[in-house]
């Protein structure tokens, strides 16, 4: 139900659950406080931007992201990526060591071993769980 909600809304591409120090939405930095926001420009760092920006930016309803949040969390998941082929789950994981599910859109194949997967990281394991479900781990 949460993946044909992701799906129909179509706005949201990425985002955290927003419990962890470093919280992300479509490709951004975000805070939800004005003490965490850093918008300068460094060489080699992201800017922290304010959360309602990226809101409005891609017009995406508060109350809906709040709600998509709060599915993260209540399905123990951190993060999400909404992709072509594939919708990858993040469970658990410290930099690029993670872990979680991933479903293949119907007429797709799962991503190959060793390609780019979620976050940047490095697919090595994928294990079918059946209806287009995989379990995964990156390095």
């Amino acid at each position: 139900a949460f993946v044909a909600e992701l799906l129909s809304y179509g706005r949201i591409q990425e985002m955290d659950d927003g419990q962890r120090y470093y919280k992300e939405l479509n490709g951004e930095l975000i805070a939800y406080t004005s003490d965490r926001v850093d918008t300068s420009r460094v060489e080699g760092l992201r800017p922290t931007l304010p959360v309602q920006t990226i809101l409005t930016r891609d017009r995406i309803d508060p109350r809906m992201y709040e709600r998509f949040r709060q599915s993260l969390q209540d399905l123990k998941l951190i993060h999400l990526e909404v992709h072509e082929e594939y919708i990858g789950f993040v469970y658990d994981g410290l930099l690029d060591n993670l872990h979680g599910f991933v479903w293949v859109r119907p007429g797709h194949h799962p991503p190959p071993l060793h390609s780019e997967f979620v976050d940047g990281t490095a697919l090595v394991l994928l294990r079918p769980l059946g209806n287009g479900w995989y379990y995964f781990a990156t390095t």
